[in-house]
């Protein structure tokens, strides 16, 4: 028995008239399908911005834009584990100061 992951599914487009078939588990069809599909077309949208721009290039610049926007989300969504750390640290201390101080005023 062949211990590769095992494909259920299928997910088929088209790009420029071009067939492609990618296989899948079959939980992650739907997404990979929504995936192909924005890429088209965001591939479209490039090609009618950029007039003369050949399928190759629209794809390719529709594959970088697609990145930049990927990584450009990844930095933002990011966080610092020892800021997190230490901004919560600091909580801990501001709220058992306030609960001293309210225990002193009875």
């Amino acid at each position: 028995m062949s211990s590769e992951r095992q494909h259920h599914a299928v997910v088929e487009f088209k790009i420029f008239d071009r067939s492609y078939r990618l296989a899948c588990d079959t939980d992650q069809k739907l997404l990979l399908e929504q995936a192909a599909n924005e890429f088209i077309r965001r591939i479209q949208e490039v090609k009618e911005k950029s007039q003369g721009m050949g399928p190759e290039g629209a794809a390719i610049m529709a594959g970088i834009n697609c990145m930049f926007e990927l990584l450009e989300m990844k930095a933002v969504s990011s966080w610092d584990v020892n800021d997190v750390k230490q901004k919560i640290k600091s909580l801990e201390t501001r709220l058992e100061r306030c609960f001293y101080e309210q225990d002193n005023l009875f």
